[in-house]
């Protein structure tokens, strides 16, 4: 019986393992001619939503749904165009309905592209931040360690993952919050003013449920084997 009790062990802490590392992803922003509630922060506009048209023009940033660059997820990007520095795009999980999902992972990424170059230049997201109800205005992604692409003549179209593991606000986070906001402050330098982003997601903690329904399937490999 220890022998087939370690063998369920065994079945279930590889099959949680796998689960943790590529399943349970929650998309927040996909941009497949939606929103998905993310907004231009700098103004507090949501941004309107309109099939393969230019969705936004006032304020600092702009916005375009965009099917040709940057489409890691879908059939669309969102295009932000920001010149200079700006708190450019943001979202308010509370009011898009992913609270629940956010404190049931601990790992935050976006695919964020360049498209090629023509001329000199660059761009970067200059700091990305969480508000939280508790937890406060923290900066987790700063320039120091920030994604910053350079332009020249001929450069290439380029796509980087940004990710980061966020486990430290559940110190103090209020359980539920009543807010969670992720905030994008953007930066361009010689009219490099075009970023693109895609597949907005949190991932990494296998949610309680599914755990439990992997100790089902262990089990039922066990009472197979037993049968």
């Amino acid at each position: 019986m220890c022998k087939k009790l370690i063998f369920l062990i065994c079945i279930v802490l590889v099959l949680v393992t796998a689960s943790a590392s590529y399943g349970f992803v929650s998309v927040i922003g996909s941009w497949e001619n939606c929103n998905n509630n993310w907004i231009d922060w700098g103004n507090k506009l949501e941004i309107d939503d309109a099939a393969n048209m230019p969705i936004k023009t006032t304020g600092t940033a702009g916005y375009t749904y965009e099917q040709s660059i940057g489409v890691t997820h879908g059939i669309a990007s969102l295009h932000v165009t920001q010149s200079g520095w700006g708190q450019s795009l943001a979202i308010n999980l509370n009011n898009a309905g992913h609270v629940a999902e956010f404190m049931a992972h601990d790992t935050f990424s976006i695919d964020y592209t360049v498209a090629a170059g023509t001329a000199g230049g660059w761009n970067e997201i200059y700091c990305i931040t969480i508000n939280a109800d508790g937890y406060g205005w923290h900066d987790l992604l700063v320039p120091q360690k920030g994604y910053h692409y350079d332009f020249w003549a001929g450069s290439p179209e380029r796509t980087t993952t940004v990710t980061w593991d966020y486990s430290e606000v559940f110190d103090t986070i209020t359980d539920p919050p009543t807010y969670v906001e992720i905030i994008f402050a953007l930066n361009s330098g010689d009219g490099q003013v075009d970023f693109y982003f895609d597949n907005a997601r949190l991932s990494g903690i296998p949610e309680p449920a599914t755990i439990a329904l992997l100790g089902l399937g262990g089990l039922a490999l066990l009472r197979k084997k037993r049968s």
